[in-house]
């Protein structure tokens, strides 16, 4: 039978020996104060790699605050910036986006940096009333769909009061079928269109509708805050005694900016942080190459 060795330290090379004790005692130098909590680093290759393990799952709780959050209320946003800001929270409202967003983990001055990981977003929502006004402002349809958004949408309406338009609304329907001939602006400023209805027995009768030049709708752009009046200018089109007929609000976007810099007041007076009206700043990311070119 071959007879059974045994290697001892004598039988391996002095420099394998050498590399391995100086190995050993890298890893013993690094002391336990000096591992971030949930992450374990280990030198090796005579200090030329780095070999680091995340631990952090093993953990009770995240080694820091990160992620995000979204909310659709502006006391919400208020109340939960709140309960998690500190020295370095900064806010930035976006206007062009309707949005705000709060960064918790900005840098905190010149020589203390943050990695901007942990945010919360106000992402305010267009109220679906407004949304219908703005989405038909330009639109030149029928007299039939014109009656018919002005009375799905009459409660808006605020002057000519309600009940004028709605009747308004009510004569449009019932000359549907009109044919039109031309419209005049009268002194008061109304509109006046001229029609003949026609019928297979005789040559028909003529009529005019007056309707107002322009009308004022109160509407909220966003839930949550208080209406917005904005002026609505009648719009219209005879071709072949044909009617289209519409209205074009007078410069909506103003109506939002408005609506949106109450809700960054709202938001401003109610959270003790540096306001910045911009993009919120991206997040930083660890190079990976930092450890090796140290």
């Amino acid at each position: 039978m071959p007879t059974k060795t045994t290697e001892t330290v004598d039988d391996f090379p002095a420099r394998t020996v050498e590399r391995l004790a100086r190995d050993a005692e890298r890893a013993a130098a690094i002391p336990f104060e000096d591992i971030e909590g949930g992450l374990f680093a280990r030198v090796l290759d005579e200090g030329e790699r780095v070999e680091v393990v995340n631990l952090e799952h093993t953990l009770a709780a995240p080694r820091a605050p990160r992620g995000d959050a979204t909310l659709w209320d502006p006391a919400d946003f208020v109340s939960y910036v709140n309960r998690l800001a500190s020295a370095s929270t900064t806010l930035w409202a976006d206007p062009e986006a309707a949005r705000i967003t709060a960064v918790f983990d900005d840098h905190t001055d010149a020589q203390t940096a943050g990695w901007r990981r942990h945010r919360a977003t106000l992402d305010v929502r267009r109220d679906p009333e407004w949304q219908a006004w703005v989405n038909r402002s330009g639109h030149l349809g029928t007299q039939e769909e014109f009656a018919e958004h002005l009375e799905d949408h009459y409660a808006a309406v605020v002057n000519p009061d309600a009940a004028t338009m709605l009747e308004v609304a009510t004569t449009f329907q019932a000359h549907r079928n009109s044919a039109f001939e031309r419209g005049t602006r009268l002194q008061s400023g109304d509109v006046q269109l001229r029609y003949s209805d026609t019928t297979s027995a005789s040559a028909g009768a003529r009529g005019h509708l007056e309707v107002p030049e322009t009308f004022t709708i109160s509407v909220a752009p966003f839930l949550g805050v208080a209406p917005v009046e904005i002026t609505a200018r009648l719009r219209y089109r005879i071709a072949d005694g044909r009617l289209r007929i519409g209205y074009v609000l007078h410069r909506p976007d103003l109506a939002e900016r408005e609506a949106f810099d109450r809700i960054r007041a709202t938001v401003i007076d109610g959270v003790s942080a540096d306001a910045h009206l911009g993009a919120a700043p991206g997040q930083l990311h660890r190079d990976r190459n930092a450890d090796r070119r140290m």
